[in-house]
């Protein structure tokens, strides 16, 4: 079993309703990955999923949307006979 321990920068978001929980599941490496990450660069996991969700997010909004805020124009595949 794996022991976790509570962040003091976490408490303060506990209580700080600007703040929400979230939970999923990762694979068992992954999770242990971002632990040693964590405890070696003196962050919270909190900062670090917070930010990795930020970047996905705004990667992937930026994909559905071109710099107008239009959907992007789809792009169709040559095949033979379509020039």
């Amino acid at each position: 079993m794996v022991e976790q321990t509570i962040e003091t920068d976490d408490l303060g978001r506990r209580e700080n309703p600007d703040y929400s929980r979230i939970t999923g599941l990762v694979k068992r490496d992954l999770a242990r990955r971002l632990r040693v990450f964590v405890a070696s660069t003196e962050t919270t996991i909190s900062e670090v999923v917070e930010k990795a969700l930020q970047k996905y997010l705004d990667e992937m909004e930026g994909e559905r949307t071109n710099s107008e805020g239009n959907k992007p124009e789809e792009k169709t595949k040559k095949t033979k006979g379509n020039t």
